[in-house]
């Protein structure tokens, strides 16, 4: 070790406790990387995740331990504050375009409000009476709905699921244009 202080592990000599784990997390992060992403690097969140940046941020993000905080970003402590990779990279008020946090490349990454980012956030899973944003049945119709602005608008009662998604996506294409998260296959 490079201090005079040396802690005994079980298996290795440290010079702290918490140096050694810090090395043992890094092992633990060793594992086989997913495919190469030419121009990008993957950094090790553990428990098998990983997240995507590019080489160029590397070189500035790569030495920090990185983690999963369980929503799936990668996040770290940073001046005793806990710090997002993404917002680290793209600014505090930033959103993933694919909505894949593990992907913080900064072609992934663009400016975003509030606002802005809750347009392209994924359903919520407690809400399962539709496999569509802003669709749920009313009787024996469906009704569409959806939120810009902060104001909740009524977009009508359809036949089917899919007509009201239909009319969601269409909707969510005029209101919140490149942040609109459709629900559809195909539809882009």
């Amino acid at each position: 070790p490079a201090c005079q202080t040396v802690f005994l592990s079980r298996d290795a000599t440290y010079c702290s406790i918490r140096c050694s784990a810090a090395i043992e997390a890094t092992a633990r992060r060793s594992m086989p990387l997913p495919e190469d992403v030419p121009g990008c690097r993957w950094i090790a969140l553990g428990n098998g995740k990983f997240t995507l940046v590019d080489q160029a941020d590397y070189d500035v993000v790569g030495s920090v331990m990185w983690h999963d905080n369980g929503k799936g970003y990668a996040v770290a402590m940073i001046d005793g504050k806990a710090v997002k990779l993404h917002q680290m990279l793209a600014g505090k008020l930033c959103d993933h375009i694919s909505r894949d946090p593990y992907d913080n490349r900064r072609s992934n990454l663009r400016p975003a409000s509030k606002l802005l980012n809750a347009y392209n956030r994924k359903k919520r899973s407690d809400k399962k009476s539709s496999p569509y944003v802003g669709v749920s049945p009313r009787g024996n119709k469906w009704i569409a709905r959806i939120t810009a602005n902060k104001v909740n608008r009524f977009l009508g009662y359809f036949n089917t699921a899919e007509e009201a998604a239909a009319a969601r996506d269409e909707a969510a294409k005029r209101l919140h244009g490149e942040f609109a998260r459709l629900t559809l296959p195909n539809d882009g």
